[in-house]
């Protein structure tokens, strides 16, 4: 059972990159495995793509339903890496998954995202899963 759902404010884009490889780079050092759900396999190609240029000094080892990873992405409902965390970029909130923490985008980017958020926030409400800001 899902312990908390983190909520990350973001208003465009490219915040929500900055957002993404802070979080990556957190659970790298401190050693805690990362999964990351898309809804489609190019936004997993993306994300990989972005995670291989960044951060520009460094390297974070990461792959595409990747299984020794500490950060790993899936379009699947699979766990490949056995995290604990996950980073939720799907339409649809998780519920019924065994993670400690999930983040979510609380996206003001467009009205159609913040509506999508704000489903996930209702939902997890809904289902008594608490609920805080990161």
């Amino acid at each position: 059972m899902t312990n908390r759902v983190f909520f990350i404010q973001v208003k465009t884009n490219s915040e929500k990159l900055k957002k993404i490889l802070e979080l990556c780079q957190t659970h790298f050092e401190n050693r805690q495995k990362l999964l990351i759900k898309t809804d489609t396999i190019e936004a997993a190609r993306f994300l990989d793509d972005f995670l291989w240029k960044n951060p520009t000094d460094g390297f974070l080892p990461h792959g595409i339903e990747e299984t020794d990873s500490f950060i790993s992405i899936t379009k699947s409902d699979t766990n490949p890496n056995q995290a604990y965390c996950c980073l939720n970029l799907t339409s649809s909130p998780l519920l019924n998954l065994n993670f400690s923490k999930i983040y979510e985008f609380d996206d003001k980017s467009s009205l159609e995202k913040q509506r999508i958020s704000e489903f996930r926030f209702q939902t997890y409400k809904k289902s008594l899963i608490p609920i805080a800001s990161y």
